[in-house]
This record gives structure tokens, C-alpha cells and sequence, in this order.
């Protein structure tokens, strides 16, 4: 490893795949960082049929030391055996700390990774960090999603999860030591998703919520979820929380799953109705109360 490779603070993990409309406006929010250490982005285009892949590399040809791209031929996302982050990022990554934002959305914060990682160095017990951010529909700003705190932040534990989501994959900023072990812990798991790597890095310590948008989330009919119905959002949270429980068996995947079977209830999609009473009757000891329309859910279920 080279002199360069040790004074990177922070690697950026960008996908991209037919994100013309928007990556140039992802890729300014990334070099127009204002940081006191060096920064690089691995941004992956996966075999775009537009121009994606031109742009970035306007951008690598301007920002050499900053932009270290991955150009596929063939899309990889497609190919469902293939763990990205173990494949294409992580090998590439210097950094001691990871920040995630998909080639569709942007970062509006100069000082973002800044206060990320003053926070961080400060607070070992700190193994993630997130923010608030914007949601935009095409050139319109329709909502800010932020809790909002006195002190400027609020402190979250794994338990908290099931209470609100902290996360967005676009304000993150993670401590790269855990990923190795992460990604063993999901190495024969179907549905891995974003939420396995906050669960896995809140096993390990505390997050933080720094109470401003650091950036925003462009909804689109070209991305991956902002616009997939709840009908079959709740089907994959409820695949995703099934195996997660499965495997780890703790009250937090066990509340997170009777959470993902009630909501499979209220949009009405199939569940088999055995394996609901039997999981069903794992969690409910755990659950105070349970709102009126959510029983009768049940309750119909149970007694059809």
C-alpha cells in the first residue's frame, strides 16, 4: 500500500446504472466536499445504455485523485450470486470510513463527511452516522424527512430501529473495520438489504442522527425503490425480517418481523396462514398493545 493510500480518510460507494439526468449533480456533491483529509470515490457504473458512463468519465479525467471508477460491460446487478460490496467495493477501499449515495441522489452539505468524521474520531463507541435529508419528484422539493432534537442530534441503539429509521443509505457514514465480518454475517442470507449492515454495525455500538439534511433522495420511475408499491415493499421487508429473525433469533428481528407481518396484513398480500400463527405466536408476547385495525387484520385471519 502506497504513501496516497494511508492519508484517505474516507471511501464513497456510488452505483450507478442510467443515472444521466442526475449523476452530475451526485458526482459535484461528492468533489465539492470541504474536508482536512483526502477523500476518494469508487463510483461503479453498471453498464449503462446512456450516458452515464461518459460522464464519469468527464469526471475522472478532471478529479483523477478523487474519482476511481469501475466500468462494467455486462450489469452485475442483475446477476443475483454476485455481492457488490464484497466484489467490486471493498477491495478498492482505503478508507477508514465508507459513505454510501446511489448515482441518482445528491448530497447539498459541503461539510457533510467533515462533521461525519470530526463526530466519529471523537466518539469510538459511534460505528455509524446518519442525517436527515430531502425528498425530491422531479424538479420539486416534496418533503424534508428529519427528527428533529435540541441538542442538534440524537444518539440511537439497535433497539430503535423498530421505533424509526434512522438510515438513509444517502447521509451514512460507517467505520469500514466491521464490513469483513459483516458480510460474513450475511454471506448465505436470500434477502440481504441495508437494513442487515445498520443491524449488524448497531450489534457493535451506537449511532447518531446529526438533526439537519445533508442531502437528497430523488423519487423516479428509474429507481431501484422509491416508487415499488407498498404492496410489494411489504412482501420483501417481510422476507427480509423472516430470515433475519431465523438467523439471529434476538427481540429486535423478532418485533422487526411481527412489524413486517402486520404490515403484509394491511396491504393485504399473501402469507401463508400456518406460518403466521406460528410466527405469530412467537412474537405476540412481546407486543403491548396492538392497534384495532391490525387486529381485526388478524383476528380474520386467525378465525377464516
Amino acid at each position: 500500500m502506497g504513501s496516497e493510500d494511508h492519508k484517505i480518510k474516507v471511501s464513497i460507494w456510488c452505483t450507478a446504472y442510467n443515472h444521466e439526468k442526475y449523476i452530475l449533480q451526485c458526482l459535484d456533491g461528492f468533489v465539492n466536499q470541504q474536508t482536512n483529509f483526502e477523500f476518494e470515490v469508487i463510483v461503479h457504473d453498471d453498464a449503462s445504455t446512456d450516458s452515464t458512463a461518459s460522464i464519469i468519465r468527464e469526471y475522472e479525467r478532471k478529479y483523477p485523485n478523487i474519482i476511481k471508477p469501475i466500468y462494467q460491460t455486462v450489469n452485475q446487478y442483475s446477476q443475483k450470486h454476485i455481492n457488490m460490496i464484497k466484489t467490486f467495493f471493498l477491495p478498492k477501499a482505503k478508507g477508514k470510513y465508507i459513505a454510501i449515495c446511489e448515482g441518482d441522489d445528491y448530497w447539498i452539505d459541503p461539510l457533510k463527511l467533515q462533521k461525519q468524521v470530526d463526530f466519529m474520531e471523537a466518539n469510538p463507541i459511534c460505528t455509524i452516522c446518519s442525517s436527515g435529508y430531502l425528498c425530491k419528484k422531479g424538479n420539486k422539493i416534496v418533503s424534508l424527512e428529519l427528527k428533529r432534537s435540541s441538542s442538534g442530534g440524537i444518539w440511537y441503539l439497535l433497539a430503535d430501529l423498530n421505533h424509526y429509521w434512522y438510515c438513509k443509505t444517502l447521509t451514512v457514514l460507517f467505520r469500514k473495520e466491521y464490513i469483513q465480518d459483516y458480510l460474513l454475517f450475511v454471506e448465505k442470507l436470500k434477502y440481504s438489504r441495508d437494513y442487515h449492515l445498520v443491524y449488524y454495525l448497531l450489534k457493535q455500538g451506537k449511532g447518531y442522527y446529526f438533526s439537519e439534511p445533508f442531502g437528497v433522495y430523488n423519487m423516479h420511475a428509474g429507481g431501484v425503490c422509491s416508487l415499488i408499491p407498498l404492496s410489494k415493499k411489504s412482501i420483501d421487508r417481510y422476507n427480509c425480517m423472516k430470515e433475519l429473525y431465523l438467523k439471529a433469533g434476538d427481540s429486535v428481528t423478532r418485533i422487526g418481523l411481527f412489524s413486517s407481518i402486520m404490515a403484509r396484513i394491511r396491504y393485504k398480500g399473501y402469507i401463508n396462514r400456518r406460518e403466521l400463527l406460528c410466527l405469530l405466536g412467537e412474537c405476540m408476547s412481546h407486543i403491548v398493545v396492538l392497534p384495532r385495525y391490525l387486529y381485526n387484520y388478524v383476528r380474520h385471519y386467525i378465525e377464516c
